[in-house]
């Protein structure tokens, strides 16, 4: 399990199921499971979550974020990247 901080100081908890399925869990949000880690991270956390109160971060921040957590924890898992296409845009 990995937990850190989302930019907008929001408590994060990622955790990669056996089944490979990448469960998110985002203080103030729902928990998202997706296969796609940058997808999951988007809905738990990013622009697309419904939970963001603005304070100015721009998406192109909130991609880079979830670029650069999604990363650092497939590598640390051994997990295959799924590339940054959907990263942040909501679908």
């Amino acid at each position: 399990m990995w937990q850190t901080y989302a930019i907008d100081g929001r408590r994060v908890e990622v955790e990669l199921a056996p089944d490979g399925t990448w469960h998110v869990h985002c203080a103030g949000s729902p928990e998202v499971a997706d296969a796609d880690l940058r997808r999951a991270l988007a809905g738990a956390v990013g622009p697309g979550s419904g939970v963001l109160g603005g304070g100015g971060i721009e998406r192109s921040d909130w991609r880079s974020w979830i670029e650069g957590h999604a990363e650092q924890m497939e590598r640390e898992s051994g997990s295959v990247s799924h590339g940054s296409a959907a990263a942040g845009d909501g679908g």
